[in-house]
C-alpha cells in the first residue's frame, strides 16, 4: 500500500505530518485561518496576552520546538483582533531581520575604529580593528534597530494603496513633523527608494506643498540662493552627527541632509541625538525618539505597540554562534525597555540563550528584572499536547475540516491513548513528533502490511508502533546534541 492510499483511505487529502518548517506549512495556515482552533501549547496565554500582544515575554526553544508556528499564531491573532476591534488595535513590529542593520553597524564602527587609529578622535576603547558585537553592540544600537523596524513598517502601511489610516486628519502639527523626522533618521532605503519614499510621505501627510516648504522655495528666490546656502549650513553638522551616532542605517551624509532642509525648523531644534554633546546619556535620547514613535502610533488610533523578536540564530554574522546571538540580545535584557509604557515585547530565542540569563551576574540580574519578564523554559511539549496538536492537523487536512479526527484513528486499535502519549512525550517538541508521526506511516506502507479494520480502514501495526518508538528513544540524545546543546 502506497502512502497517498493510507491517507485517502483516512479522507486525508494533504499529508499531516510532511512539512517540518513552519513558513511552507500550508497545514499550520489552515490551522490559522480557524478561531476555534488556537496554539495548542499550554504557556501560549502567557505570550498571547489579553487583548493579543499585551505583555512582555521571552521564550526559550529548540529548533523545531514551534517558536515559528508560535510567531504565525500571535501575528494572526493580532489581526483578527485589530478587524474585530478597530478602536482598540495592536501596531505589531517584526524585529527579525538583522542582516541590513548588523552590516550597516558594522562599518560604522569600523569606519570610527579606522578614524580613531588615525589620531582624528580621541581614543575612546582598547583598539581591536574590527566590530565585536561583544564590546561594541550597545543598547542604543538596540533601540535604533527597533525604531528602524517600526518606521520602515509605518511608513510602508501609510503608503499602502488599501490603507486605511488617514495621518493628514489625524496627526497633530507636531506628530507629523516627528514622523517626518524619524522616517528622514530612521528610514532605511536605498537612496531612489529613501528619497521617493519621503516625498510620498510628505505629500501623505502635507499634500502637494505645504506652506513652510512653499516659504522656502520662495525665500530662496528672494534671497539669490543665500536662504539655501543657510539650511545647507545649518543642517550640515546635524547630519553628520545623526549618521554618526545611529549606526545601523548606511545611507550617505548627503541624502539624509537633503531631508533635513526641508524639515521645518522646528522638527530639528533641541534633537539631542544630533546636537546632544552628553554621550553619557545617549540611551536617553533613543527614549525619546521611542516615545515620540508611540505618540505618532497612538494619534493613528492604535492603543500599544508589540515588538517581536524572532531569528536571532540566522544573521550571517551570527551564524548560530553561540555567544554571538548571546551579545546580539544582551542589550536586550533590560527592564526599562522591556517595561516602556505603551510597548510590549516578545522574544522567540533559542534554548542555549538561557544560560547567559542562568549565570547572569547579580548587576544583569537587577538590569533585566527577571521576575518581571514571563519568562516560559524550557519551552517543550507534553505528550497530551503533542497528541492533540497532531490530531488537529489531521483534522484540518479532511474534506470535512469540521469532524474531529484523532491521531489514534491511524494507529493500531490495540494501543491505548495512554500508550501513544507516552511515546509522544519523549519527542517533546512539534517537529520530532510530525517525524516520528510521518515514519510511522512510511514505514507501515513500506516494509509492513497495515492492519485492517472491519470497515477496511488500514492502520499501523502496533509493532510498527514500537519499533519506531525505540528508535526515537534512541536517536533523541544525537537530536538534542545537535540542535540544544550551547
Amino acid at each position: 500500500m502506497t502512502v497517498s492510499d493510507f491517507l485517502k483511505a483516512h479522507g486525508l487529502t494533504i499529508h499531516p505530518f510532511a512539512e517540518e518548517e513552519a513558513l511552507h506549512d500550508l497545514v499550520l495556515a489552515r490551522l490559522l485561518e480557524r478561531e476555534d482552533l488556537g496554539f495548542q501549547h499550554d504557556s501560549w496565554d502567557k505570550v498571547l496576552g489579553s487583548p493579543p500582544g499585551v505583555g512582555t515575554s521571552q521564550v526559550y526553544g529548540s529548533k523545531g520546538s514551534g517558536k515559528t508556528a508560535m510567531r504565525e499564531a500571535l501575528e494572526r491573532a493580532i489581526e483578527r483582533h485589530n478587524e474585530a476591534h478597530p478602536e482598540d488595535r495592536t501596531f505589531l513590529v517584526m524585529y527579525d531581520e538583522f542582516n541590513s542593520l548588523l552590516t550597516a553597524w558594522k562599518r560604522a564602527v569600523e569606519a570610527l575604529q579606522a578614524r580613531e587609529r588615525a589620531g582624528w578622535l580621541r581614543r575612546r576603547r582598547k583598539d581591536r580593528g574590527f566590530a565585536s558585537l561583544e564590546h561594541d553592540w550597545l543598547l542604543q544600537d538596540q533601540i535604533d534597530s527597533i525604531l528602524c523596524c517600526g518606521v520602515r513598517t509605518l511608513v510602508g502601511g501609510l503608503l499602502s494603496e488599501d490603507s486605511d489610516l488617514c495621518p493628514r486628519q489625524a496627526l497633530s502639527a507636531i506628530n507629523k513633523q516627528g514622523l517626518m523626522l524619524l522616517a528622514a533618521l530612521y528610514l532605511a532605503e536605498r537612496p531612489d527608494a529613501y528619497h521617493g519614499m519621503m516625498d510620498a510621505l510628505r505629500r501623505k501627510l502635507y499634500g502637494r506643498m505645504t506652506g513652510a516648504a512653499f516659504g522656502r522655495a520662495w525665500a530662496d528666490v528672494i534671497s539669490l540662493g543665500v536662504a539655501a546656502g543657510a539650511r545647507h549650513v545649518a543642517t550640515s553638522p546635524l547630519a553628520k552627527t545623526a549618521l554618526a551616532r545611529i549606526r545601523v542605517v548606511d545611507r550617505e551624509q548627503k541624502d539624509l541632509q537633503y531631508q533635513m532642509k526641508r524639515l521645518n525648523r522646528e522638527a530639528l531644534r533641541d534633537q539631542p541625538v544630533m546636537t546632544g554633546d552628553d554621550e553619557s546619556a545617549v540611551e536617553d535620547h533613543r527614549y525619546v525618539f521611542l516615545e515620540r514613535f508611540y505618540n505618532i502610533v497612538t494619534d493613528l488610533g492604535f492603543k500599544r505597540i508589540v515588538v517581536l523578536v524572532d531569528r536571532v540564530d540566522e544573521p550571517t554574522m551570527i551564524n548560530g554562534d553561540y555567544d554571538q546571538m548571546t551579545a546580539l540580545v544582551r542589550p536586550l535584557w533590560n527592564n526599562k525597555l522591556l517595561q516602556l509604557k505603551g510597548y510590549h515585547f516578545k522574544l522567540l530565542l533559542p534554548v542555549q540563550l538561557y544560560e547567559a540569563v542562568r549565570t547572569a551576574s547579580r548587576a544583569e540580574g537587577a538590569s533585566a528584572r527577571w521576575d518581571k519578564q514571563k519568562i516560559i523554559w524550557p519551552f517543550e511539549w507534553s505528550g497530551e499536547e503533542l497528541f492533540e496538536m497532531l490530531s488537529r492537523r489531521m483534522q484540518v487536512c479532511r474534506e470535512n475540516r469540521d469532524e474531529t479526527y484523532a491521531l489514534d484513528n491511524l494507529l493500531d486499535a490495540d494501543l491505548s491513548r495512554a500508550e501513544i502519549v507516552d511515546s509522544l512525550k519523549g519527542r517533546r517538541q512539534p517537529r520530532m513528533a510530525m517525524k516520528f508521526a510521518h515514519d510511522l506511516i512510511a514505514h507501515a506502507c513500506k516494509t509492513h502490511e497495515p492492519t485492517m479494520t472491519g470497515s477496511g480502514v488500514p492502520r499501523v501495526p502496533k509493532r510498527v508502533f514500537y519499533e519506531m518508538t525505540t528508535k526515537y528513544d534512541i536517536l533523541r540524545p544525537d537530536y538534542e546534541r545537535m540542535y540544544e546543546a550551547p
